[in-house]
């Protein structure tokens, strides 16, 4: 087997991980109880990342070049970060069953691991030249043209590697500072805002990808809809937990209806930016419905949360007028080589609202535990 630096910087980046996690769990796990977990969780994150690519990849293996049997060839590469994820968060789920550990106990610990993880492995993958994105035309990014230009195909194109390292510094840091200000934080809530956090940004930074890398259908790609699952979950969950106080459950139905508007209009905005041409309906028109759905639900959450006052609804308003206004742009005038940056400048600040709406949910549920 060849060696690679992004394998390198791969293997490096699960150390950092279970020295991370194995930190944050010193007190409640003892030793052998983390060693079975770590070796459970290389195992499982091997298998997950490997078969989440073979999936989305069965068509190449069984048409393409006509040799399934190739799926087994681990040497060949073909690996998905969201697979060795999912594999990792498996184990300690086992470990923690297996173990007769507190429920969440290595699950919260894990994933401050895990973005340290992603910190280290991002700026690795231009070795296997991935991680690159659509070319940029906006002056506002021209101070990278120093460094793209030396990248020779990828020249004046967006590092999104980078970008995804910076994303997973940032949910570090919001991970630590919610562990240190919320010492009654319930159980599970660090994996929760972790699920939140990263599949909000995810879904952006796919759709900036430019590439048929591990595509499903179309241009839907396995990790775009890996990231909006891994967004819903905490949605879900902290909804439940605020049903269980009657006067809230008005305002867990106009959360839902914004964040389906919002998921619906970042569908859209990603049929924009791949130029797709669909022959059920225009993308323009809907473009436009989805704008005024955003206000109309903005609207009506505002006034089911009409009790947390004006300052606390602001992070929804701030990004929902914004998208609102991005949208009449697009669609009212041409905006040229810019028009990438305009839809995903609207997928942000509906990505932005769905965080928005779950750090609220999160601390409301922490208030009344």
């Amino acid at each position: 087997m060849s060696f690679t630096i992004y394998g390198l910087m791969a293997g490096i980046a699960l150390a950092v991980l279970f020295i991370v996690a194995r930190l944050f769990c010193l007190k409640a796990v003892n030793a052998g109880q983390f060693l079975r977990f770590t070796v459970l969780a290389v195992s499982l994150a091997l298998v997950g990342s490997r078969l989440v690519y073979v999936l989305s990849s069965i068509s190449y293996y069984t048409e393409t070049i006509g040799h399934p049997e190739m799926i087994f060839a681990l040497r060949d590469g073909g690996y998905s970060m969201m697979g060795a994820m999912a594999g990792v968060l498996l184990a300690a789920f086992i470990a923690e069953k297996w173990g007769h550990l507190p429920t969440f106990t290595l699950l919260d610990a894990v994933v401050p691991g895990m973005a340290m993880a992603l910190i280290l492995a991002r700026p690795a993958e231009p070795f296997t030249d991935m991680g690159w994105g659509y070319p940029y035309y906006s002056p506002l990014f021209f101070f990278l043209d120093s460094w793209t230009e030396s990248m020779g195909d990828f020249a004046q194109t967006h590092p999104v590697f980078f970008y995804e390292a910076l994303t997973a510094l940032v949910i570090l840091a919001v991970l630590l500072l919610l562990r240190r200000t919320e010492a009654g934080k319930l159980p599970g809530d660090s994996l929760l805002t972790f699920l939140l956090l990263y599949g909000a940004t995810q879904a952006l930074w796919e759709s900036m990808l430019n590439g048929g890398h591990m595509v499903v259908i179309h241009f839907v790609k396995i990790n775009q809809i890996a990231a909006l699952v891994m967004l819903l979950i905490p949605l879900a969950v902290w909804s439940v937990r605020l049903a269980r106080m009657p006067h809230y459950r008005r305002c867990i139905s106009a959360d839902w209806a914004l964040a389906v508007v919002c998921i619906l209009s970042a569908v859209v905005q990603e049929f924009s930016v791949e130029g797709a041409d669909n022959p059920y309906f225009s993308v323009v028109l809907v473009g436009g419905i989805m704008a005024g759905l955003l206000g109309l639900t903005t609207l009506l959450r505002s006034l089911a949360w009409k009790r947390s006052g004006f300052v606390a609804l602001l992070p929804v308003i701030i990004p929902a007028v914004i998208a609102i206004a991005a949208a009449v742009i697009d669609r009212a005038t041409d905006v040229g080589d810019h028009y990438r940056l305009v839809l995903w400048g609207i997928m942000a600040c509906d990505m932005a609202i769905l965080v928005a709406i779950g750090l609220r949910q999160r601390a409301i549920a922490n208030e009344n535990p």
